[in-house]
């Protein structure tokens, strides 16, 4: 079974047919594009995002969608930038990578759905690094030096990538606590989104206040986000 947020998917194929009929018809030109907690799981296992992105010649502003010029696979999905730039990133290789995921151990699922629910439980201090930043409408991106729109930047991890602070608050927990099961999980929706969270909030206040403590947050372009090398969890 292929799961890719709350979804469940018997193939690719299947999973390929669902993202089809979620994509609007579609324009000849770059029409904005927002995606739901389905997009935003699938374009989790693109592997071209950061490669695509340094093709902008200007800011990355979000996502659109066009038609494909050329035909073939109909809608594209690509990031778009603030001088009406257009670059497809390929959502049918994220179907098939997100296939290849799911020949993942269940336990290297379980920990990525407590890496979801960490995400969610961070976010007001995501927010409150963020406003603390924002001058006249821009934030200044601490890798370039140069002021950007809100809307461009993107709240880094560095030196230590938020997947790595996780997984070391996963084996403290564990090691203390006992091993982490699926139902020590929940979904909540709030925000038009569904997000994962722990029953118990003991944890996620655990988990907060040791994320308070070991980041260092940094104000980045989007584009330089997503150059990034991505950092690979060691729980398989």
């Amino acid at each position: 079974m292929i799961h890719v947020g709350e979804y469940q998917f018997k193939s690719v194929a299947a999973l390929k047919d669902h993202a089809r009929a979620s994509l609007p018809q579609g324009t000849h030109t770059p029409t904005p594009f927002k995606p739901d907690d389905f997009w935003w799981a699938l374009m989790a296992h693109s592997e071209s995002i950061p490669v695509k992105a340094d093709q902008l010649e200007g800011e990355c502003t979000g996502f659109a969608t066009r038609i494909n010029p050329r035909g073939g696979n109909g809608v594209q999905v690509g990031l778009v930038d603030d001088l009406g730039g257009f670059v497809p990133f390929g959502w049918h290789t994220c179907a098939e990578n997100a296939g290849n995921a799911a020949q993942q151990s269940p336990r290297g699922q379980l920990m990525r759905n407590v890496r979801a629910g960490f995400r969610t439980a961070i976010v007001p201090q995501i927010d409150a690094f963020r406003r603390q930043r924002i001058r006249d409408g821009e934030i200044k991106c601490e890798v370039s030096g140069a002021w950007v729109p809100v809307k461009a930047i993107h709240i880094d991890h560095d030196p230590i990538d938020f997947v790595e602070i996780a997984d070391d608050f996963i084996e403290a927990f564990e090691e203390a606590y006992g091993g982490i099961q699926a139902d020590d999980l929940m979904r909540t929706h709030a925000n038009d989104e569904w997000h994962m969270r722990f029953k118990d909030k003991a944890v996620d206040a655990a988990w907060i206040a040791y994320h308070q403590e070991r980041a260092q947050l940094r104000a980045v372009r989007y584009k330089i986000n997503l150059a990034k090398p991505k950092t690979i969890s060691r729980f398989k």
